[in-house]
């Protein structure tokens, strides 16, 4: 969407997904209940969540899981995928699907949020709800290389797959502190569905005001809701 075909129409305009921002910052409320499953696991837990498809990519990690067994990998999602070799490691916990609103509580158990997606051309122009989730919920993030990683610099940490590479997470994962947790929160606030609406509308009318944009903001919100539902089924 950003390329040069893109340029050509001045009327075409990237619109990104939005965040659910206050579901996942729930994960900072102290309120917020740990899950028991989750609570039963050691720390640091490097956690992901969504479909295990053949978009994930474990096997240059595996080597890691030897080095680091205190490390804790956590994978919550529906498995489409033969994971036996990954059942070998004791430190690897595959715990299933979770509903959409149980997963701020995982969030809140998680020490990083990893995206170990496949490099190919397909994850090269996806655009993860996962990753502006984890930061709302204040998780650091841990990302193979695609381009929607490098809009947040400061708070994903790209890690470029070869036969030979090591984790990005060279130092043991330490528990986030609530003020870094908010700096990654923070920024999202801006990235809630709403704010993409009204972007939407400013941009058919050109800043200004009008009916269309309350119904391009109801479509946007039930396509939202179509991701959201189908992201823990089918979409990476």
């Amino acid at each position: 969407m950003d390329g040069p075909d893109c340029r050509t129409i001045p009327t075409t305009y990237l619109a990104r997904h939005g965040v659910d921002h206050d579901l996942f910052a729930g994960a900072m409320d102290d309120r917020t209940e740990l899950p028991p499953d989750l609570a039963a696991i050691p720390h640091p837990r490097l956690g992901f969540y969504g479909t295990i498809q053949d978009w994930i990519d474990f096997r240059p990690d595996l080597p890691s899981r030897q080095r680091r067994p205190d490390w804790s990998i956590v994978l919550i999602g529906k498995t489409f995928v033969d994971v036996s070799r990954l059942l070998q490691f004791p430190n690897i916990h595959l715990l299933g699907r979770r509903d959409h609103d149980q997963l701020p509580n995982y969030c809140k158990g998680f020490d990083v949020g990893i995206i170990p997606y496949v490099v190919n051309e397909r994850i090269l122009h996806v655009n993860p709800i996962k990753l502006r989730e984890y930061l709302s919920a204040g998780l650091p993030v841990v990302s193979t290389a695609f381009p929607e990683v490098k809009l947040y610099p400061s708070f994903a940490r790209r890690w470029k797959l070869t036969s030979n590479s090591r984790p990005p997470w060279k130092r043991p994962c330490e528990p986030t502190t609530p003020r870094c947790a908010a700096d990654a929160a923070t920024p999202m606030a801006e990235e809630t569905w709403e704010k993409k609406v009204a972007l939407v509308g400013q941009r058919r009318h050109g800043g200004g005001g009008g009916e269309n944009p309350v119904i391009l903001g109801t479509l946007f919100i039930l396509c939202g809701w179509v991701v959201v539902y189908s992201y823990g089924i089918y979409a990476p």
